[in-house]
């Protein structure tokens, strides 16, 4: 042991030692209990809109509700544990001032839904709760908010932005003591009122600790499970002081969690849950004597001068520990790769700034080996953070984009992604972890996919196949993703790139949209629509020429080519796999897979690494719906939420049946055009057409002076 470790440990021993004569006049009750995972409901109530789910070991808040408009079916879901827990010493039988518990827990949720409410821990007067559901959280009566006789103290994890109460976003936690205005708060959203967080069916593991001696309230959060030994992070998201529980509990309380359920519905789903009181508040009580004669007032003396010694002592143990810590951290470098005590990428709660040595360190010096792709904007480099006292292992994929000395190429689009992305939050979509604009370096930071692209499954034909299960569950990501995107924040976010290599997999295969370089927010009110026309040939719909314009539409084509991709395994712009029996020779694989539909011949284009493991329907309704996103006329697109929806439904069929026999005839015009061409531009003929349907991508107008201009693998109009 070392020396500092024995010193301490033998000041702690003398701290004891003195403190001896303080006691408590009433024996103190401590508790505690553990669910790693809900195997029962022992010694738990599930109340109201609450439900136990075996085959998920978990409790369920608010999984009947479905949300109304009306407010008349608002719910409230509860799970608290059964026995009452003492939390103050009983102030009738001490002959003194009382005395608060600390405590701490941890528990490990998920939420799932539209960002409706949210959930809180809490401590109630009775195994039950009397409060209003929606903005009150169940805490509390609305009409009675702020009352001293509200003996409520809880943690909420708030999903809808109430100003009533000032919360300062839709997605924040905050600590309220009596009251739904929250003593302190952090906020998930930054400087937005809106954004998806907690919402996103991950695992999220709270912290949260109460010292009733220094009356401070802590609070960490951090991304995944107790199940999976996830740690607590170094630093709390919320420290709050003066948090004085004195008049707020009572001498017995019951413990544990409410979910509302308001406008929209939301599940949560609490996994894992630990609790335990670990002292009462350093309150000295005089020890009552047997001897009625006893010196009251020499024992008043006792208490003052063991009080004085205990404060004493405390402030003693403080600064040793502070000077303690100090020692340890003491020559730490900055963030480095491996250095004692950084911080997992699991543990990131918010995009932070990395320093370009960190992430040096982590890739090698940006070395070939650890070389992952290169891209218009830069390369992605695989990059590894180290601990050394535990060996854990986090790896990171760093995207670079490298600043020329003439001129700034990327970087527009660096901070188009790094704007977009670091505000919204999906299972579906890449998650940012930080980014680096140091020695004229731009680099961002991601999860690791260590499946890679989606394009190096599709169309590199060694290795492993992508089974028809797995295609499904990628396209109904997608789907999510881009529904989530264009209408599920308080923006919409058009991703303008979507193509089978933004589409990334992780260990389990599941998908998540990546590369927002091109991807520009507007307001849901101006129809989702951005001008300087931007995409990957092949992908873009033929109707941006037009007016220069792209629209949610132009995402739902784009995931259109990406459905006959999955399902064909071919590229759509490949031509060496065409059969070459073919009466009429298709330019692409948009126009094979209208051919092939004309002629009801759909399954002749069905991936051939699949063999005979596939259901001919689900293929042929893959086929159909890749057809209907890529509808010549937009209007006739359907909206991704209602792909994504119809999908998880199964009623995809029920979908493409609005999708016409023939390929219908659209007539675009490229470039700049008067008022007199716009009249014209947009002619619709529903009879069969043997012609491309997309003039606009396979001419030039001369007229308007109009041209595409390549940059990488990307292509912009140009008027």
């Amino acid at each position: 042991m070392k020396l500092m470790d024995q010193r301490l440990w033998l000041l702690l021993l003398l701290v004891l030692i003195v403190l001896k004569p303080t006691v408590h006049a009433q024996a103190q009750n401590f508790s505690s209990f553990s669910f790693p995972t809900f195997t029962s409901t022992d010694k738990l109530l599930i109340n109201r809109d609450a439900e136990y789910m075996r085959n998920s070991s978990s409790i369920w808040l608010n999984p009947i509700y479905n949300g109304s408009f009306s407010g008349l079916f608002y719910s409230c879901g509860e799970l608290i544990y059964s026995e009452s827990i003492q939390m103050r010493s009983n102030t009738s039988t001490t002959g003194g001032p009382p005395a608060v518990a600390s405590f701490e827990t941890s528990f490990t949720f998920s939420m799932t839904g539209n960002n409706s409410a949210g959930m809180a821990f809490m401590f109630a007067v009775e195994n039950y709760t009397t409060g209003s559901a929606g903005a009150s959280l169940c805490l509390l009566q609305k009409q009675q908010n702020g009352r001293a006789t509200n003996h409520v103290f809880a943690v909420e994890f708030d999903t809808w932005q109430n100003p009533e109460f000032n919360d300062p976003s839709n997605n924040h936690v905050g600590v309220n003591v009596n009251n739904m205005n929250s003593t302190a708060v952090y906020n998930y959203c930054g400087n937005l009122n809106y954004c998806s967080y907690f919402d996103t069916d991950q695992d999220f593991t709270a912290w949260i600790e109460y010292d009733s001696t220094t009356q401070i309230v802590v609070v960490f959060m951090t991304n995944g499970s107790l199940i999976q030994n996830v740690t607590k992070p170094a630093n709390p998201i919320i420290q709050a002081s003066h948090i004085d529980l004195t008049n707020v509990f009572n001498d017995y309380m019951y413990v544990g969690f409410t979910g509302s359920g308001a406008m929209y519905p939301e599940i949560k789903r609490i996994k894992s849950w630990n609790f335990k009181t670990r002292s009462f508040g350093s309150v000295s009580i005089p020890v009552i004597q047997s001897n009625p004669k006893q010196d009251t007032s020499k024992t008043s003396w006792v208490g003052i001068i063991a009080g004085v010694v205990s404060a004493v002592c405390g402030l003693i143990i403080a600064i040793l520990c502070i000077v303690y810590f100090m020692f340890r951290r003491r020559g730490k470098p900055r963030g480095g790769g491996d250095a004692e005590g950084a911080l997992s990428m699991d543990q990131l709660l918010w995009p932070r700034e990395f320093s370009f040595q960190e992430l040096s360190i982590a890739t090698n010096g940006f070395s070939e080996d650890c070389l992952l792709g290169e891209g218009g904007f830069g390369q992605v480099f695989k990059g590894t953070f180290k601990l050394r006292t535990s060996g854990y292992q986090s790896h990171v994929a760093v995207k670079r984009t490298k600043m020329k000395e003439s001129s700034k190429p990327g970087t527009k689009e660096f901070l188009a992604e790094l704007s977009v992305i670091s505000q919204i939050r999906h299972r579906n979509l890449v998650r940012l972890y930080g980014w680096c604009q140091e020695n004229k370096n731009l680099l961002l930071v991601f999860e690791y996919m260590p499946n890679r692209s989606l394009e190096k499954w599709l169309f590199h034909k060694q290795g492993k196949k992508l089974t028809w299960q797995q295609r499904q569950h990628i396209m109904t990501g997608v789907a999510a993703a881009l529904g989530y995107l264009h209408e599920g924040w308080n923006q919409c976010i058009l991703h303008r790139d979507i193509k089978a290599a933004n589409v990334l997999l992780d260990e389990e295969f599941n998908p998540h949209v990546g590369d927002f370089g091109l991807a520009r927010i507007t307001d849901h009110s101006k129809m989702g629509r951005t001008t300087a026309v931007a995409g990957t040939f092949g992908y873009l719909a033929p109707e941006t020429a037009q007016d220069g314009k792209a629209t949610q539409k132009s995402d739902v084509y784009s995931f259109g080519i990406l459905a006959l991709e999955v399902a064909s395994g071919r590229p759509v712009l490949r031509l060496d796999w065409l059969d070459e029996n073919d009466d009429e020779e298709p330019v692409n694989l948009l126009e094979c897979a209208w051919h092939a539909h004309e002629r009801g011949e759909l399954l002749k284009l069905v991936d051939p690494r699949l063999g005979s493991e596939f259901d001919a329907e689900e293929v042929n309704r893959m086929f159909q719906l890749g057809l209907l996103c890529c509808h010549p006329d937009p209007d006739a697109r359907p909206v991704m939420r209602v792909v994504h929806q119809c999908m998880v439904d199964g009623e995809v069929d029920q979908l493409v049946a609005s999708l016409p026999p023939f390929k219908p005839r659209v007539q675009y015009y490229v470039g700049a055009i008067n008022d007199s061409r716009r009249n014209e531009r947009h002619s619709l003929n529903s009879s069969h057409s043997s012609s491309t349907g997309v003039e606009s991508l396979n001419s030039h107008d001369s007229s308007s002076g109009s041209t595409w201009r390549s940059s990488g693998s990307t292509k912009f109009l140009i008027p």
